[in-house]
This record gives structure tokens, C-alpha cells and sequence, in this order.
């Protein structure tokens, strides 16, 4: 598994490249209290969308509904994945 370091590095070697640059970043990394799993990247920007997935750790800390309730309507998935990657633009609440 890759950290987010990885992943923020990854994401500005392939800045400005083709679709398929972003093949390199298909896997999982670790951000802590969660994982983004980014299962397939789609090479064709016609083609069906990417798949990615956020794993969360709960360790027995949020009760199941409260976690939905907290991050229902944020923005989307995109949008989640795209904060967790730069902190600086996080916005949980």
C-alpha cells in the first residue's frame, strides 16, 4: 500500500499528460483513518468512468449511520477524493 505522499507525487509527474498517465495510479493508498483505493482509471475519456473507492477505519469510533449522516451530500466522491488528496482544500463539516 502507498501513502498519500506517493500519490500527491504521482499526481504532478503526470500533470498535463494524456488519459492513460493516470494509469500509474491505480492501487490503494493509505491516508490515516482512511484508504483510497483506486481500483481501474479509464484510459479513454469516452469510455465508462473510473472506479475508486474510500475505505474508512472506523475502529469501533462512529457508529455506522452518524458516518453516513456526517458526509451525506459533501459533494460527491470525486470531489471527496479530490479534497483528501490536498489538505489544503478539505472541507468536512
Amino acid at each position: 500500500m502507498r501513502t498519500q505522499t506517493a500519490l500527491r507525487r504521482q499526481l504532478r509527474e503526470i500533470d498535463h499528460k494524456g488519459y492513460k498517465a493516470y494509469k500509474v495510479l491505480e492501487g490503494e493508498y493509505d491516508f490515516g483513518t482512511y484508504r483510497l483505493a483506486i481500483d481501474h482509471v479509464q484510459g479513454d475519456p469516452f469510455a465508462t468512468p473510473s472506479r475508486v473507492r474510500i475505505i474508512y477505519n472506523n475502529r469501533g469510533n462512529i457508529a455506522p449511520q452518524d458516518f453516513e449522516s456526517r458526509h451525506r451530500n459533501r459533494g460527491g466522491g470525486l470531489s471527496a477524493a479530490a479534497s483528501a488528496a490536498n489538505p489544503a482544500r478539505r472541507q468536512w463539516g
